[in-house]
């Protein structure tokens, strides 16, 4: 009877399934704990170089050519007279070329500046350190290849001729310039531009020798022209903002009267006319200019000027 119940007990009980869960459980947490072996795709590749060029920034696109690597400048402080040859000769080892300077004009043909193309960047930087040395009273800054493209080079061939009658035709001109080979096809005569107004100055001297001593000493420096009549003096070309104080520091060191300046706007003067011209070379332009300079041109002197 009690086996019966021990029995019966038995049957009643749910029936346990065979489970591994804990042995899974176990090695998951022991493989859990190694390191994973990444696929190769999930490995981090390495960059290649890429064919394509690199590009360069804004601005040094705009200071420089890609194509050639030049770099260009603009040389300051350079007088009426200065020439191509000069400021290749002072950056000496810069590897430039006439080719490789234009002058550049304002509309009434005045020197601004000389721009420069420098081979290189090191050619460039070569350039500074000349100018440091040798050349204090220049200055060169950078410029762009659009400067430099706006510019039409002259190279010593192109003549300005300035004071020519208001009433001169082209014909005029070309009976000027007889005897003178030349392109007249090149002949551009027009009206020459207004300038902005400036002042003149008389001041009286106590003696006539110190008049020319004050003419000798302040004119010589081109700063204002001047013409010495007896014991007054004519300064023309001050500029339209100064007052009498500025006209006495530049006399500054001469015997003059102070109460005798007399300062006043420059009058207008006439129209006059001005032409340029081409010639073949720089031999036949320079020839023009000893021939045919301080000529006259129906009633009127005309002044000329080999542009570079």
């Amino acid at each position: 009877m009690a086996q019966n119940l021990g029995l019966t007990s038995l049957l009643r009980e749910p029936v346990r399934r065979f489970s591994t869960e804990a042995e899974n459980r176990l090695q998951d947490s022991s493989t859990s704990n190694q390191p994973l072996e990444s696929s190769p795709s999930d490995k981090p590749q390495k960059s290649l170089p890429s064919d394509k060029p690199q590009e360069s920034s804004p601005s040094e696109s705009f200071f420089e050519t890609p194509s050639t690597g030049s770099v260009y400048g603009k040389l300051l402080g350079i007088k009426r007279n200065t020439l191509k040859t000069d400021v290749v000769n002072l950056l000496e080892g810069c590897n430039l070329s006439l080719d490789d300077v234009k002058m550049d004009y304002n509309r009434w043909f005045t020197a601004m500046g000389m721009l420069v193309q420098f081979p290189s960047r090191q050619a460039y930087d070569n350039a500074m350190r000349v100018i440091g040395k040798k050349g204090r009273l220049f200055k060169l800054e950078r410029a762009n290849r659009a400067e430099w493209d706006s510019l039409t080079p002259h190279d010593g061939k192109t003549v300005l001729l300035q004071g020519i009658p208001p009433n001169a035709v082209p014909e005029d001109v070309d009976r000027f310039l007889s005897g003178c080979e030349y392109d007249s096809s090149s002949l551009q005569l027009s009206f020459r531009p207004s300038q902005e107004p400036t002042k003149w100055a008389t001041v009286r001297f106590r003696t006539q020798t110190e008049a020319m001593n004050a003419f000798d000493e302040d004119i010589s420096e081109n700063t204002l022209n001047g013409l010495a009549c007896c014991y007054q003096v004519l300064l023309q070309g001050i500029p339209p903002n100064a007052v009498p104080e500025d006209v006495d520091r530049f006399l500054s060191g001469c015997e003059y009267d102070s109460s005798s300046l007399q300062l006043s706007f420059r009058p207008s003067q006439e129209p006059t006319k001005w032409a340029t011209v081409r010639f073949r070379s720089q031999t036949e332009a320079m020839n023009a200019f000893f021939l045919k300079n301080k000529g006259f041109c129906l009633n009127g002197e005309v002044l000329m000027r080999v542009l570079q």
